[in-house]
């Protein structure tokens, strides 16, 4: 990674090399053996100051945290992985050695295995999770072993009749309660034998990804992901794109909170604070170049950037080819302002709103 930081690369270079090269090396890290706690915080700080800084000393100064990229694109995250989780959703090659340490994951993993009744021989009445409302235990109490009189370690057959269950008499509202809940949902099976499932797993079988997407904590979904990410993205535009939309581009008003020296005017109008609503909307050179598109696409004019992002997340998401360049072009034009005003305050070059037009739809034909 130090070799790489020396190399003038992109935002979304970095991230290339992040989720292809550093997470695949991690992973297979965490299929021989689970890491520890440390390692993996080392490695995260290093991913997020090689992305964000290009170096491996400090992510200071990050625009967005490590938590919020490993959510997937549709939430607004980058879909990297939570090396945290990867980490303690697999399985070791190393089973005996691995065994011990899996054995501190087991009540997260009980909670991913459901019991399906056949004759009951090999499933816990009241701690695994075969009944509709999970383990009842965990659910009702201990106070129901008492009630029912069977043993706290009974198996569920002490309660199958064949294909049917049996009811023992009771005054117990919650035993009544589980009894109910059984009556038009599940039947045991006399002639099979338990079976235990995946719960994550379509096939019903443990696998890593599925597992790590179902424990992962999830987001609410953005609309605006598939203007942003799609097929043929130019992944700069749509990286510079996204951390506009999460309002995490340094602007000079973002910069004054940190400094309150630092003069906020525009640079691409000189009139106004330089934040993405001015910079990307109400600026004047802005406004030209949105004006431009405008003419020649569906990209309308509206009131505010939030606006904008919104009616074009929620209207233009189809992958025809047309909308597809609307889409390119829409970044295109985004990148090009930011560009600009970086060029500016920078290099001191000044480039027209004719100029960033002609970039933001040129690059797309």
């Amino acid at each position: 990674m130090s070799s790489w930081a020396s190399k003038n690369l992109s935002f979304a270079g970095r991230l290339q090399l992040i989720s292809s090269v550093i997470q695949e090396i991690t992973t297979f890290w965490c299929s021989t053996f689970i890491l520890p706690k440390k390692v993996i915080k080392e490695v995260e700080k290093l991913c997020a100051a090689f992305l964000w800084q290009s170096s491996t000393e400090s992510a200071r100064g990050a625009k967005v945290n490590w938590l919020s990229l490993c959510h997937p694109k549709q939430e607004g995250g980058l879909g990297l992985k939570s090396l945290m989780h990867w980490n303690s959703i697999r399985v070791p090659s190393d089973a005996s050695w691995g065994g011990r340490k899996l054995l501190n994951l087991r009540q997260q993993a009980r909670k991913l295995i459901k019991h399906i009744p056949g004759d009951g021989k090999d499933i816990y009445l009241w701690h695994d999770n075969w009944h509709p409302s999970g383990p009842l235990v965990e659910n009702f109490g201990a106070r129901i072993v008492q009630d029912s009189g069977f043993s706290s370690q009974a198996k569920l057959e002490v309660v199958v009749n064949g294909n049917f269950w049996k009811r023992p008499p009771t005054h117990s509202p919650q035993l009544l309660d589980i009894q109910i809940a059984l009556c038009d949902r599940l039947y045991p099976k006399k002639r099979d034998k338990d079976t235990v499932i995946w719960i994550p797993s379509t096939s019903r079988t443990y696998t890593t990804g599925r597992t790590w997407h179902w424990i992962k904590s999830k987001q609410s979904k953005v609309p605006w992901h598939r203007l942003v990410w799609f097929s043929r993205q130019i992944p700069k535009h749509s990286f510079i794109s996204w951390l506009a939309i999460l309002d995490r581009l340094t602007t000079k008003a973002r910069q004054k909170k940190w400094s309150p020296n630092i003069d906020d005017t525009c640079v691409l109008c000189n009139n106004g604070s330089e934040t993405v609503e001015h910079l990307f909307f109400k600026c004047t050179y802005a406004k030209c170049v949105w004006k431009s598109l405008s003419a020649m696409s569906e990209i309308p004019y509206l009131d505010s950037w939030q606006q904008l992002v919104l009616w074009m997340g929620k209207r233009i998401r189809r992958k025809s080819l047309y909308q597809t360049l609307i889409k390119l072009m829409w970044n295109a034009a985004v990148y090009h302002v930011w560009m600009e005003r970086n060029r500016r305050i920078h290099q001191h070059v000044y480039k027209t709103t004719g100029e960033s037009t002609n970039m933001s739809t040129r690059q797309q034909m």
